[in-house]
């Protein structure tokens, strides 16, 4: 697939009018089919879009992400290598509504990734 207008793109909150906030935190759940985005009260496993679903333990189809203090931090999922993480996220960045998102550092398994928006040649990654 090329491009991002394949992508599922579900905003429950504007990410520009978050990231202004003090003490922002909002989080996210994504996969090849496109990506959530909900407010730091929700849960991740009640994040959904069709063919987009995460659940604890691995068991679901997506992965559960962290907005917060110029980070994107990502939870481990045992299918998800960090290049299929890195690619899924390089397509993800291209969407619209995610702009305000670009530059912020990207972590999954606790290893730097890049920055969003960036990850294509990230320096030292794994």
């Amino acid at each position: 697939m090329s491009g991002s207008t394949d992508l599922t793109c579900v905003l429950m909150l504007d990410p520009a009018a978050e990231l202004v906030k003090p003490g922002h935190q909002f989080k996210a759940v994504f996969n090849e089919r496109g990506i959530v985005v909900a407010p730091g009260s929700s849960q991740h496993n009640t994040l959904r879009a069709p063919g987009i679903c995460y659940e604890h333990d691995h068991k679901g189809n997506a992965l559960a992400a962290m907005i917060y203090a110029g980070r994107l931090e990502i939870r481990g999922h045992s299918a998800f290598p960090p290049e299929r993480v890195r690619g899924l996220l390089v397509r993800i960045s291209r969407l619209p509504g995610l702009v305000a998102l670009r530059g912020l550092e990207v972590l999954y398994r606790g290893q730097r990734l890049g920055r969003f928006g960036d990850l294509s040649q990230a320096a030292g990654a794994p």
